[in-house]
């Protein structure tokens, strides 16, 4: 007996007779087999195929096709690649905040780096905060329109962005256009509305949505500013800072897979809770990091961190409640959790211009996450009786 290369497909040798014809825990297909070369089986449309050889007393061979088709005909591939250059064009356009220290520098010289970084944190709350809104029309059928208007607007604000000369002007076009219009879709499709405030009754969701929030207080903050403090704190030159930026986001890619493959064995909140351990150690030492060397190491590690937390923070919503409403309640988190990706550069910004230096935004920033892991431990605690296991 041969399995065949499609899946769901059996096929046997010719030479092989009917009655040593065996499944592979040994039991006899022969009263299956009793056909002859003259017998049709069934059309392609009851699932069968119609490939049929007769022999002298020998077994014919029979392919059974998918019960599943392709789905979008075939077209899956082009949904991926369209998927991933969306993904592109705005999730990976608004994480590469690597404005920070130009506008600092030259073109908002007069403008505080709290202010500026109010235009990198609208554009990563905005990712975010529409969440209910957008993931309802999605729900509704409105999806080719939207994204149509979105992606039109998405090019026409990033070509403004050269023509801005005011603050104002990229707080518009950069940070609410271009953050409205990057918006990520969440099904939503539940009856009685956009939100259920009843899941808030779940002391375990609660506590997570709340350590989710806290953790976007401090872990966008080394994101934000770590090209500025590359060049004022580790005198390193401008043309390579930059790229810790770059470099970041690419270490996010070890803990957005491995992350997932890693929560399937050992439980996603206990992932989660190590990898934003992780990230808060990185970012109480960013500060005393100043060689070259040490700041590649550091944002690799970091960047590790940050991609897991924010690859895995809906992941354990599943667990905490219906998943007949995992929809919603998703929604919900990311609308309330978007308010501390708003406020925290900004937050970090203040504290910077205050002390002169990053020290204190690392403290800041490093208790934020820290905190989070904390709650994310109680959330698992809440939920199963004890912090020993797999969660």
């Amino acid at each position: 007996m041969a399995i065949s290369p499609r899946s769901s497909s059996l096929s046997y040798d010719l030479k092989t007779p009917r009655s040593e014809v065996t499944t592979p825990d040994g039991q006899s297909l022969e009263p299956a087999l009793r056909v002859t070369s003259e017998e049709k089986l069934p059309d392609k449309d009851e699932g069968f195929g119609k490939e049929l050889e007769s022999g002298d007393g020998l077994a014919t061979a029979i392919t059974v096709q998918e019960d599943n088709p392709p789905p979008e005909g075939g077209r899956d591939w082009w949904v991926m690649l369209g998927s991933f250059l969306l993904t592109f064009c705005t999730f990976g356009l608004v994480n590469a905040w690597v404005f920070q220290c130009l506008y600092e520098e030259s073109v908002l010289a007069d403008t505080s780096p709290s202010a500026i970084a109010w235009i990198g944190s609208i554009q990563y709350a905005l990712c975010l905060m529409p969440g209910l809104f957008s993931g309802r029309l999605f729900d509704l059928g409105y999806l080719h329109i939207p994204v149509a208007i979105a992606s039109t607007v998405l090019s026409l604000a990033t070509i403004l962005v050269a023509e801005c000369t005011k603050y104002w002007h990229f707080l518009v076009t950069q940070g609410l256009v271009t953050g409205l219009v990057t918006r990520r879709l969440s099904v939503t499709n539940q009856p009685g509305g956009l939100i259920n405030p009843r899941a808030f009754k779940s002391i375990p969701y609660s506590l997570y949505v709340l350590g989710a929030f806290v953790g976007m207080l401090g872990m966008y903050t080394p994101l934000t500013f770590i090209d500025v403090s590359a060049i004022k704190t580790a005198h390193l030159d401008p043309n390579f800072a930059f790229y810790l930026v770059s470099i970041t986001n690419a270490a996010s890619l070890i803990s957005r897979i491995g992350g997932g493959l890693c929560g399937d064995r050992v439980g996603v909140v206990n992932v989660l809770t190590g990898i934003v351990s992780l990230g808060a150690v990185m970012t109480f030492v960013w500060p005393t990091v100043t060689s070259k060397g040490g700041l590649v190491a550091l944002v690799i590690a970091y960047g590790a961190a940050s991609g897991g937390f924010i690859g895995l923070l809906s992941a354990p919503v599943a667990q905490l409640g219906d998943t007949a409403d995992i929809g919603r309640r998703i929604g919900m988190m990311f609308t309330i959790v978007s308010i501390g990706a708003l406020i925290g550069p900004p937050i970090s910004g203040v504290i910077y211009a205050a002390n002169d230096g990053f020290r204190q935004v690392g403290i800041y920033a490093g208790c934020m996450i820290a905190a989070c892991a904390a709650i994310f431990m109680l959330v698992k605690t809440s939920a199963v009786g004890t912090w020993k296991g797999k969660f």
